[in-house]
């Protein structure tokens, strides 16, 4: 609304008697400043009030005096300091909120799959398994849930911001950094625990239940809620071969025992094949003599049985 339109809105409240004493009082004085420069020739209506907007609407937008001269400032300054507030407040929810997204990874029969979490950690799914994780880890703790099979967890260390894994059963395992993993499956009787390396803290919200170290396993079995430690026992690697010549065979020896087999010349032992299994606990002498009362050779080995000679 224009000066002229906010003025003539005042006249016209005046006429229909809408106007409080303070606007009537102002009205009078500019009504009687005006009645001196009427003639008694009428001046035209028209232009009087053209001269009563003009001086009503300088009146309107005249600049008040506050009372207390430094408000103004005062209120710049706390509007800035309340803008700042909303600012930071505004910045709080926005992390909060981060920091409460959750992603769920899932995997299928036969499927694996990697996932790398924000801290550096590495959680390896395996099939048919599920894992809640945040999208954003707090300050001062980390935490994911699987929620059902199995994974393998290489843990990134921090020292001051341990890292929890929630199971089923109201389990938990504590760690700061290290590798081990979970089996936790809906269908199994048991929830196990394998340490690959470091140390694992296993417990509920009652009580630790075990403290667990490279090469240790911890079973909590459902039924009777009683729970175990014990050694892993280790696979022993075998070695297969399947129609291989004996070069070939003579070869893997070599490289996995860390041994030298050195060939007499044209005893025709490369036309010859082998197919059998054996384990890397076995002595390679007796590899050798059980090759040899194969395909009728014979060997000599040195003292420190590192090296072995065939001959016919």
């Amino acid at each position: 609304m224009t000066n002229k339109e906010k003025a003539k809105d005042l006249l016209d409240r005046f006429l229909r008697d809408e106007v409080n004493a303070a606007e009537r009082v102002l009205l009078d004085s500019w009504y009687s400043s005006f009645q001196k420069k009427i003639s008694r020739s009428k001046i035209e209506r028209d232009e009087l009030e053209a001269e009563i907007f003009i001086e009503i609407a300088a009146h309107i937008y005249t600049p008040k005096k506050y009372l207390f001269p430094g408000i103004l400032q005062y209120l710049k300054y706390a509007a800035v300091v309340l803008f700042v507030s909303a600012l930071g407040m505004a910045a709080w929810v926005w992390n909060n909120s981060r920091l409460n997204e959750f992603a769920i990874a899932s995997t299928q029969s036969g499927q694996t799959k990697k996932i790398t979490l924000t801290d550096g950690s590495v959680i390896q799914l395996w099939p048919l398994s599920k894992v809640r994780y945040p999208l954003h880890f707090h300050a001062d703790k980390r935490e994911v849930e699987l929620l059902e099979g199995q994974a393998f967890f290489n843990i990134h260390h921090e020292q001051r911001r341990p890292f929890r894994v929630a199971l089923p059963e109201g389990l938990y395992t504590h760690v700061l950094g290290t590798s081990f993993t979970i089996s936790a499956f809906h269908h199994s009787e048991k929830i196990e625990v394998v340490v690959h390396s470091g140390k694992v803290a296993i417990g509920n919200k009652v009580e630790v239940l075990g403290m667990l170290v490279k090469g240790e396993q911890f079973a909590y079995h459902k039924n009777s809620h009683l729970t175990t430690i014990t050694q892993v026992l280790k696979p022993i690697p075998k070695i297969r071969f399947s129609g291989s010549s004996m070069l070939d065979v003579i070869k893997e020896l070599e490289n996995t025992f860390a041994i030298k087999i050195s060939l007499q010349p044209r005893i025709g032992l490369e036309k010859l094949r082998f197919t059998g299994t054996f384990t890397t606990d076995q002595q390679p002498e007796k590899i050798l003599w059980l090759l040899s009362r194969i395909h009728r050779f014979q060997f000599h080995v040195s003292a420190d049985k590192k090296t072995f000679k065939i001959f016919k």
